[in-house]
């Protein structure tokens, strides 16, 4: 039985992809250029986790469908979208994110235009040092239904092969925040995850104590 069994999930996997990329469709989203979510690098890094990819089939057979709404790389064509899948519409305001803990001597600038454009909340954590130790970490509160542009280095940002292997490498996509740890970001660019009416995105690059980033992500309220 399990032949055919594997190849009945395979069919319903497919089935639910396309699914999910026709929702997405529908929902009309801002494709939020966020400013703080980078190329898509060559440089080779080691794969932390493989990203849930429209294209790929992702264990489906077992407890997906517990985590949704869940956050995917979404691929159309030669595009590529950071979204959540089996995003309902929403039509209740978001509440703003609360930063309840920060390293010592760090500034928060919130960037208003953000909210006013897309309805997405986005905010720069500064470590307030003026050397090569400066520091900056940028986080974003996207409504469910919303997508986040990424884009490649082919022609008007196209992604290409080797970008898709690179989506895998730098974007760490987490079911629960709360497991989070520094090994797993070591060596990612992007943090991404769903929490109550929203899912964050966290640009993690430029941050270089990893603990102190697993700190202020979970501690997000």
């Amino acid at each position: 039985m399990k032949e055919p069994l594997d190849e009945l999930l395979v069919q319903t996997c497919a089935a639910q992809q396309r699914a999910d990329l026709a929702a997405l469709e529908q929902l009309e989203p801002a494709n939020v250029p966020m400013p703080f979510v980078p190329q898509v690098r060559r440089t080779p890094r080691r794969l932390l986790k493989t990203v849930i990819i429209a294209a790929v089939c992702a264990v489906l057979a077992t407890t997906a469908y517990a985590f949704w709404p869940r956050v995917a790389v979404i691929l159309e064509g030669s595009r590529a979208y950071l979204a959540v899948q089996e995003a309902p519409q929403n039509s209740i305001p978001m509440e703003q994110m609360q930063l309840t803990w920060l390293p010592d001597g760090c500034t928060v600038t919130w960037d208003d235009s953000t909210y006013q454009e897309y309805g997405a909340y986005s905010c720069l954590i500064d470590n307030g040092k003026q050397s090569k130790e400066h520091q900056v970490l940028g986080i974003a509160q996207m409504p469910l239904e919303n997508k986040v542009n990424i884009q490649g280095r082919g022609p008007d940002d196209a992604i290409t092969e080797e970008d898709k292997a690179n989506i895998e490498q730098q974007i760490m996509i987490v079911d629960d925040i709360a497991a989070l740890t520094a090994e797993q970001i070591e060596d990612c660019s992007v943090v991404a995850w769903t929490a109550g009416d929203s899912y964050y995105v966290a640009s993690v690059y430029r941050w270089q104590d990893k603990a102190e980033v697993v700190e202020i992500l979970q501690g997000i309220r």
